[in-house]
């Protein structure tokens, strides 16, 4: 069996499916059974005395159950819905398989009658090949029914419609898990992330400012867990200093508004951005907070401030001192020309 198979099959209510089939066999006097493709019994109702008390406990006939439940009944036209055939046990049996999103995953079987009056004479002597009680065996062949083919017709299009039934809740189960593995591993990949955002944290509030998410390296620094969070207030974390603040930017982004902001926590400077979180009607129900440690930045922009004021005063100094000596050489060219001597310096 592949490896879907078994994924797929675990989904599936067995304890349903033998109602249902209890319910099919008392309604319709046929027996069923759902096996998997290596033809193990997963659920049955009503077995016929000649199989359940021969043919499948003789290890010989036995056998020729399994072939027939995995390899005759998977001959089936691409036309047909069903098959009947005979088994290597002399009985009619129908498959009808169980596909989900196009893979063959099982096969409900009806079926243990005859088309017609059976030969007698054939199963004596598969009583004495198998060591069966020849009077035993052959009263239990005789109890089995022979059924109009129309009738077989008619009660395999309910039965169809029964597989069709578990084919779908099957899929659908399956559908449901796979997204809900999907979502798993999508926060599982957005808490990485969010949990690794450098000099940042990330928290997410209800509308009664109660945390229901918070990650972050900065969280870490500043000291703040996140299920030591989770259900509490923002005013219960953060500084009362930061409240007033706070309050109005929230105020604002709980109308739809987007902020871009400052904020001073402790000794470490902040830039952050809040914006709403909307519900598919467009229903403000939550606010998303980024929050990005720049006292770094600021630190540098300070010390580049500083810098730049060092070198102006530095520039206005030279300055002055170039037209102090402008001033002196001109008074040089003063004293020169009144003693008859041409001026040293030009301008």
């Amino acid at each position: 069996m592949g490896e879907t198979e078994p994924k797929i099959l675990d989904l599936i209510d067995f304890k349903k499916i033998d109602a249902l089939l209890e319910g099919f066999n008392k309604s319709t006097g046929f027996v069923s059974a759902l096996l998997d493709l290596d033809g193990n019994i997963l659920s049955k109702s009503g077995w016929r005395t000649v199989c359940t008390d021969f043919h499948r406990i003789n290890p010989k006939s036995a056998l020729l159950c399994t072939y027939s439940d995995t390899h005759l009944s998977g001959i089936v036209a691409k036309d047909q819905k069903y098959h009947h055939y005979k088994c290597l046990n002399g009985l009619v049996d129908v498959a009808v398989p169980i596909v989900v999103h196009g893979k063959h995953i099982a096969n409900l079987f009806s079926g243990q009658f005859f088309f017609e009056k059976p030969d007698i004479d054939y199963f004596k002597k598969q009583a004495k090949e198998c060591g069966f009680n020849e009077k035993e065996y052959l009263q239990a062949v005789r109890d089995v029914p022979i059924v109009d083919r129309e009738k077989v017709r008619i009660t395999m299009d309910f039965l169809m419609n029964m597989t069709q039934l578990i084919s779908e809740t099957a899929a659908q189960k399956l559908e449901a898990e796979h997204l809900s593995n999907t979502i798993i591993e999508n926060e599982q990949l957005y808490r990485t992330i969010l949990s690794n955002i450098p000099d940042g944290l990330i928290h997410i509030l209800d509308r009664n400012m109660v945390f229901t998410f918070l990650a972050g390296e900065e969280a870490t620094k500043l000291g703040i867990k996140n299920e030591a969070v989770i259900g509490k207030q923002l005013f219960e974390v953060i500084p009362k200093d930061n409240v007033a603040l706070l309050n109005e930017q929230f105020n604002r982004v709980i109308t739809g508004e987007t902020v871009h902001y400052e904020s001073l926590i402790g000794n470490e400077v902040y830039s952050i951005i809040s914006a709403p979180l909307r519900k598919t009607d467009g229903e403000i129900d939550r606010i998303l907070t980024l929050a990005i440690n720049i006292t770094g930045q600021k630190k540098a922009e300070s010390t580049i401030g500083e810098q730049l004021e060092e070198l102006k005063r530095w520039y206005d100094a030279m300055l002055e001192r170039e037209e102090r000596i402008i001033e002196m050489k001109k008074e040089v060219n003063i004293l020169l020309e009144r003693c008859g001597e041409p001026h040293r310096y030009t301008f």
